[in-house]
């Protein structure tokens, strides 16, 4: 699992590679210093939004064929510490399985859920003006 950080305006898109579970990121790079995902996100929830300002989380989650329950948990924890700033979790380009799975948890119901990445941030950058 590769995990990629990049600005985009008041937004991060956090692009991720690969199958997104417990195991995948303890063999990561991003491991380096933190025992889980959710360890990972609360840093960058820490680093890049009380520090640096950042109103928009944006998941690009195009090579990510599948994604489980901590995945998903982290993912969930992230967006509830966002939202106690008044901030927003959003997700781009779903993988057609992992798609599948946020529907049927129904999580698509609780983000907004763009076609692509340029699209989430055009959104985002509209959402903020």
């Amino acid at each position: 699992m590769k995990i990629t950080l990049k600005p985009a305006g008041s937004a991060l898109v956090i692009s991720i590679e690969g199958e997104i579970s417990a195991f995948n990121f303890i063999h990561s790079e991003r491991h380096d210093g933190f025992g889980t995902l959710n360890d990972f996100f609360r840093n960058v929830f820490a680093s890049e939004v009380k520090e640096k300002g950042v109103r928009t989380i944006i998941f690009d989650l195009q090579r990510v064929p599948y994604i489980e329950s901590s995945g998903i948990n982290a993912m969930l924890n992230i967006y509830r510490d966002m939202k106690s700033v008044g901030g927003r979790v959003v997700f781009a380009a779903l993988h057609e399985t992992v798609h599948r799975i946020f529907s049927i948890l129904k999580i698509d119901s609780v983000f907004d859920v763009y076609p692509n990445v340029d699209e989430a941030v055009t959104g985002e950058t509209a959402e903020a003006s």
